[in-house]
């Protein structure tokens, strides 16, 4: 019985059992190693997304803040609502505005999604990114990393946020009250901010729309305005004579029709050259009337020069002898 030679070729198909079992050994390992990090990176993309809209949001909610828009109660221009990012993943968190602007993770149950957004201080214009992701979570603190930084879960940032948005609304109550007294034209002491202790008391003092710092600037400028304003009635009124107001110091005003002439002496001098001219003024009048006879103006009370005269006919004549080589002398 001859034996046959049976030839085996490599070349035929097909697979053994340890083959077969050692491909699926690798497939399975390298599912388990590039799946997640498939997965991972859709969500880091979709992660970018959101942060490029939350980007254009913040960078319109702080347009608008330097336009004096209250950021309060508006939201960016652009806003859309969730209808833009439910694919995404994301949903808005109740009552977006530009002040406060958050979106959570439509699905809860993610442990790599996590709620996150922005604050614009309406005072102090400052924008404060945030996010709250899981601790336990490695990616999802690397994606917060690239919004926040060390925002993330740090609940000090957001007391130092308000901190600074509570004192910058105290000094702006501060100044609008102080700005107020002033344009209503109120005199006296009153409050502003002092940058020292942060408090609105520092005093500050107000005459007539000007400001000084000190109480002696502010006592030294009220006389100056009240001893003013004496000076001006006195002028008002005409006033002739001596005075004093101790609102203008030590000084005696000398007045003469309510003008100060600074000395005694000019007064009295001011005081004769005006009863000189009444009393030439009177004579005139006499001498235009055609009176004839001794004028004796005031019955002699007038300063020197303006003593007795006789007239006739339209002349002025100084002595009685001479008046009387006159016709109306002789008559």
């Amino acid at each position: 019985m001859k034996l046959k030679n049976t030839k085996i070729s490599f070349n035929e198909k097909g697979f053994s059992l340890v083959e077969i079992i050692v491909v699926l050994s690798i497939m399975s390992i390298l599912s388990a190693v590039t799946l997640p990090t498939y997965f991972s990176g859709i969500k880091r993309n979709r992660f970018e997304e959101m942060k490029a809209i939350l980007n254009q949001y913040a960078s319109e909610c702080l347009e608008k803040y330097r336009q004096n828009e209250n950021i309060k109660n508006i939201k960016p221009d652009s806003f859309q609502g969730n209808q833009k990012i439910k694919n995404l993943g994301f949903k808005f968190k109740d009552n977006p505005r530009c002040e406060k602007l958050f979106v959570l993770p439509i699905d809860n149950n993610d442990s790599s999604l996590f709620e996150f957004g922005f604050y614009i201080g309406s005072q102090t214009g400052n924008l404060l990114t945030y996010g709250l992701p899981s601790s336990k979570d490695q990616d999802a603190l690397d994606m917060c990393f690239s919004w926040a930084g060390e925002n993330c879960n740090n609940n000090s940032s957001i007391k130092v946020f308000n901190s600074k948005e509570t004192l910058e609304k105290n000094k702006k109550t501060c100044f609008d009250n102080f700005l107020s007294n002033r344009r209503s034209g109120n005199n006296g002491e009153f409050f502003t901010w002092d940058e020292v202790s942060n408090r609105c008391t520092k005093s500050i003092y107000i005459v007539d729309g000007y400001i000084y710092e000190s109480e002696d600037e502010f006592d030294s400028m009220n006389a100056n305005l009240n001893c003013l304003e004496w000076l001006s009635n006195k002028e008002n009124n005409k006033y002739t004579g001596e005075a004093e107001f101790s609102s203008c110091g030590s000084n005696t005003y000398f007045f003469y029709n309510g003008i100060d002439v600074g000395s005694r002496v000019n007064m009295d001098y001011e005081i004769i050259q005006n009863k000189l001219k009444i009393c030439e003024t009177a004579i005139e009048r006499k001498r235009k009337s055609n009176f004839s006879g001794p004028f004796f103006f005031q019955n002699g009370k007038v300063p020197k020069g303006c003593e007795k005269v006789w007239i006739c006919k339209k002349i002025i004549y100084k002595s009685e002898d001479d008046f009387n080589k006159t016709t109306c002398g002789a008559s």
